[in-house]
């Protein structure tokens, strides 16, 4: 899943830690022996060595070069009472060492070093733990962290004193910028005050601390992904951690202000800038994406409920209807037996005092009638009232199932995504991720990938443009009609057309598909692509002024289709797709478009193609649609494309000739043919599709 694959992209980060040099060479044996004792000698005193640790700088990669996951690893299968008496140590140190600096109002140098190695150590341990999704160690680690103790839980008390180290004076912020706490001006904050890049390093690490703790969902399949809650994630975007509105703002426009051309935009700049805000930038798009990306699982329970009260309700409706249905019954019953004895009175010229005996009889008649109606108006009215309560239970089933499943969980950070509706906040959003994207796509060719820097997170920037364009509306609104689209659109075509035949590259390429798919579905996107483009492709024999976005969307959506590696066979269907979304509202598709577009007939009737799969069938499908949108809507304008059909005139005839041929009725086995014998020669070759349909 998506989910799955952005978190996993993440938490790859941490094999990219720069070997940082610790300050005396024998700290990091010293480390080393700590360690090995700790793990295979008993009766080893923890607390000492745990004084020595918070006081040595440490940092996180070289933390995770000294202590081994398969040391961790034996440490909590051997001595799991040792292991959560470490994390429970680490915990509650940095509790106190955060306490400290926010009453001092500042973080000097010993506290900050020691609440630094406490959640290093935090981070080390717990994401090792993640790997035990079930058992003992499991069950410990909930027991820990998300017990509920005076109406809160350690993970949340935790996960706010983290926040409070990004924030904190001396650490992660200047005294100067202690009021606004936002680490960049951007969105949400057009003014912060100037506090350099000291402090990008810290900021660097604790978000990577964050990540680790934020990883059980790595150890899940993607069908058990679903059904799982993610509680560090929950306790870093509910409303319970007090720091969310700035913890957002100071990510995003982190990314906003990434420059890779050192944010000079002259050549070779970058050569000036340290690689600490490159980081910090990559880092804080690994958060972003994966704070974005998590929504609570359902309860199983919701559907059980339902399923379980709703045939109640049904009965009680039946038994009404059948009530209501009923009592008009009889009257009319009653209406026509009261004609019948007047007109039976008419004829017969019956006496007066049989009359009078007959309307006595006819009144005790109709006061039953009318009290058997009372009685089933009465027992109506008692099923639509057990009716409505059990309404009410299943509404109150509904409300109870949705407050186990989450209790009343919102995630914030998609929150204040949605709530961006400035128009220079939008445009800066979707502007600088079109800027970074095309740095990416074109910063690699010729003396630009030596001059500039090229973004290799592009495909985090991909989740983040999918993301802002699935949650916020304006960002939508902007890019379809304001944007420079041919950049945005030239960045993302680029991605999937060079690297289609990478297996490395399946990611980006399913969310470029993804946002193509979503984009296509909109009328503005695919009128816009009108737009002739400014700079033709190289390989293209086109005249100049006579080549649209359109055409370049489909001839390298037609590479990828013919032409790319078996694993994005699943995305043939949506790139066709797009195709017949587009096709309506382009006022003339070039020759070349054309060409290829009609070379799909020959490459879905082909032998290996139509005969190979039983539901490929879709395809050729997806291709009539394309040309009965172009004949319906755009056949004045489109020489070009009728031409390039009518050179597929024998593919197509064959086609329709197959659809419209009489299935055969099934032969009895008596007159069925006989297989051949073994001594009948066989056919030098295959028959050809036109054999076949013959």
């Amino acid at each position: 899943s998506l989910s799955t694959f952005s978190l996993s992209l993440a938490c790859s980060c941490w094999t990219k830690f720069e070997k940082v040099k610790m300050g005396a060479t024998g700290s990091k044996f010293d480390l080393a022996k700590s360690v090995d004792m700790l793990v295979n000698e008993d009766g080893v005193d923890i607390e000492e060595g745990f004084a020595a640790f918070c006081s040595e700088t440490i940092s996180l990669s070289t933390l995770y070069e000294t202590v081994p996951g398969e040391a961790v690893r034996h440490f909590i299968t051997t001595k799991e009472e040792k292991f959560f008496e470490l994390v429970n140590m680490c915990s509650h140190t940095l509790l106190d060492k955060v306490e400290e600096g926010n009453q001092a109002g500042h973080y000097d140098r010993s506290t900050a070093i020691a609440a630094m190695n406490c959640l290093r150590a935090l981070a080390r341990l717990i994401s090792v733990a993640h790997e035990f999704t079930t058992g003992d160690v499991f069950e410990g680690m909930t027991d820990t962290f998300w017990t509920i103790e005076d109406g809160t839980t350690l993970g949340i008390v935790l996960a706010n004193a983290i926040g409070s180290l990004l924030f904190g004076v001396g650490l992660s912020i200047s005294s100067n910028a202690a009021n606004s706490k936002i680490w960049e001006a951007g969105v949400g904050v057009q003014t912060v005050p100037k506090i350099g890049r000291g402090f990008d390093s810290n900021r660097t690490e604790i978000l990577r601390c964050m990540l680790a703790l934020c990883s059980s969902s790595v150890f899940y399949d993607p069908d058990e992904y679903g059904l799982v809650k993610n509680r560090w994630v929950e306790a870093f975007t509910g409303s319970a951690f007090t720091l969310s509105r700035e913890l957002f703002y100071s990510l995003f426009n982190i990314v906003l202000n990434y420059d890779p051309r050192g944010g000079w935009g002259i050549p070779f700049a970058n050569l000036f800038s340290g690689d600490e805000f490159e980081a910090l930038f990559e880092t804080s798009l690994h958060v972003l994406i994966v704070f974005f990306d998590y929504t609570p699982p359902r309860q199983q329970s919701l559907a059980l409920d339902q399923r379980v009260s709703t045939p109640t309700v049904v009965e009680n409706r039946e038994v009404q209807e059948r009530a209501v249905s009923e009592q008009k019954s009889n009257e009319v019953e009653s209406e026509a037996k009261e004609e019948d004895l007047v007109k039976a009175e008419e004829e017969a010229g019956v006496k007066e005092g049989e009359e009078e005996a007959e309307v006595k009889a006819d009144e005790v008649k109709e006061g039953e009638e009318e009290g058997e109606k009372v009685e089933e108006v009465e027992e109506a009215e008692e099923a639509k009232q057990s009716d409505e309560k059990d309404e009410d239970k299943v509404g109150e089933n509904e409300d109870d199932a949705q407050e186990a499943g989450d209790d009343g969980y919102e995630n914030k950070m998609i929150i204040y995504l949605s709530e961006m509706k400035q128009d220079w906040e939008v445009q800066k959003v979707i502007g600088h991720i079109t800027y970074l994207l095309f740095n990416h796509t074109h910063g690699q060719k010729g003396w630009m990938s030596i001059a500039y820097d090229s973004v290799e997170a592009h495909t985090e920037l991909l989740i983040l443009l999918w993301r802002c364009l699935t949650e916020n509306r304006a960002c939508m609104q902007f890019l379809i009609l304001r944007s420079d689209l041919e950049v945005l659109l030239t960045a993302m075509l680029s991605i999937i057309g060079g690297q289609r035949k990478s297996s490395a590259a399946q990611g980006p390429i399913h969310i470029v598909a993804f946002i193509l798919l979503l984009l296509s579905s909109d009328r503005n996107f695919a009128v816009r692509l009108n737009q002739k483009c400014k700079h033709v492709p190289d390989g293209i024999k086109v005249p100049s002024g006579q080549y649209c976005l359109a055409d370049h969307t489909l001839m390298v959506l037609y590479k990828c289709v013919i032409d790319s590696m078996p694993e994005l066979g699943r995305l043939k269907e949506c790139f066709l797709t797009v195709m017949t979304n587009l096709s309506p509202y382009i006022r003339r598709w070039s020759m070349a478009a054309s060409e290829s577009f009609c070379r799909l007939f020959d490459y879905f009737f082909s032998e290996r193609s139509f005969l190979q799969r039983e539901e490929d069938h879709v395809y050729l499908a997806h291709l009539f649609d394309f040309v009965n949108n172009v004949l319906q809507y755009q056949y004045a304008d489109n020489p070009p494309f009728l031409y390039a059909l009518l050179r597929r005139e024998r593919t197509i005839s064959r086609i329709i000739a197959l659809a419209q041929a009489p299935l055969r009725p099934p032969t009895d086995s008596a007159s069925a043919p006989h297989p051949p014998s073994p001594t009948t020669p066989r056919l030098e070759k295959q028959p050809s599709v036109e054999q076949l349909i013959k």
